[in-house]
């Protein structure tokens, strides 16, 4: 997608980049994970925001760190932390994932 950059790690998406002009309330970093995660990792990065799709009911399983975020590189690089030390948090296998590892 245009202005989206994803990030995988084998068969995982784990991050997805996003820097559009349409709408700049999305812009930052995306982090894959899975609700029941999203408690634990807001304690350790409290600049991420849990995301709600318009129009849906329920909050997504995406965490979203807004590119205007006050500790924007240092959150940013904590998350990079994490996927190298290969968080379980992080990650999902979605339909468009690759298919070899």
């Amino acid at each position: 997608m245009f202005g989206w950059y994803y990030v995988y790690w084998g068969k995982k998406l784990m991050i997805v980049l996003s820097k559009v002009a349409k709408r700049p309330e999305w812009n930052g970093i995306w982090i894959a994970t899975e609700i029941a995660y999203h408690e634990s990792l807001l304690r350790e990065l409290p600049e991420l925001q849990p995301f709600l799709l318009e129009g849906a009911d329920k909050l997504s399983n995406w965490l979203l760190l807004p590119d205007g975020a006050d500790d924007f590189e240092t959150s940013a690089v904590k998350i990079c932390e994490l996927i190298s030390h290969c968080d379980a948090r992080i990650g999902r296998i979605t339909k468009k994932s690759p298919a070899k590892v």
